[in-house]
């Protein structure tokens, strides 16, 4: 209907959007997922949604532990003040799978004393090389056996794919003496 004459309508504005941050994005699964929201209101309350059946209300912070893929998605935060209601702040999430370890094509690797060693081989993307099977600092170049001296020396290898790093692929790599020469007579 129209106002009669002299009659107006008062449209109220809606209150501002809140400021959303996100500590990380994209993410690995078993990673949390960490948002932060305000609201330019005072008393404004912070109402969020996400995948999933996501919600959380009254809360500037929000933590999902140990994400999934299914975790990804759009998130979004609104403010109500009374019956009013911002329109969304969102934010897209990526929750990428961790990838399977690489393939190492030889899981035991053997010289011989003073033998031309090459370097170690696995397939896989962006891979990474360890001397430590947990922690340690990873290293593109693959490892070549020192021939010189008899060991055993224990390899690891990651791919990283989307910035998720895989479980660690074994390598052993052995060097031992010459077998002696055939005796003849």
């Amino acid at each position: 209907t129209k106002p009669a004459t002299g009659q107006f309508y008062r449209f109220k504005p809606s209150p501002p959007k809140p400021n959303l941050s996100i500590v990380k994005n994209p993410l690995c699964v078993g990673e949390s997922i960490e948002m932060n929201a305000s609201t330019p209101i005072p008393g404004g309350v912070l109402l969020w949604k996400g995948p999933g059946g996501f919600s959380a209300n009254g809360v500037g912070t929000v933590t999902i532990p140990n994400a999934q893929t299914t975790h990804t998605g759009i998130y979004s935060v609104r403010v109500a003040v009374g019956q009013d209601t911002s329109l969304p702040a969102d934010i897209y999430v990526y929750v990428y799978p961790i990838p399977s370890a690489p393939v190492v094509p030889s899981a035991v690797v053997s010289y011989c004393l003073a033998d031309v060693a090459s370097p170690l081989m696995a397939y896989g993307t962006n891979l990474r090389w360890y001397d430590v099977p947990t922690g340690g600092v990873g290293v593109t170049t693959p490892p070549v056996n020192n021939t010189s001296v008899s060991d055993t020396l224990f390899y690891f290898v990651t791919q990283t794919i989307n910035g998720c790093e895989s479980p660690r692929s074994f390598i052993t790599g052995t060097v031992s003496p010459k077998p002696p020469a055939p005796f003849s007579h």
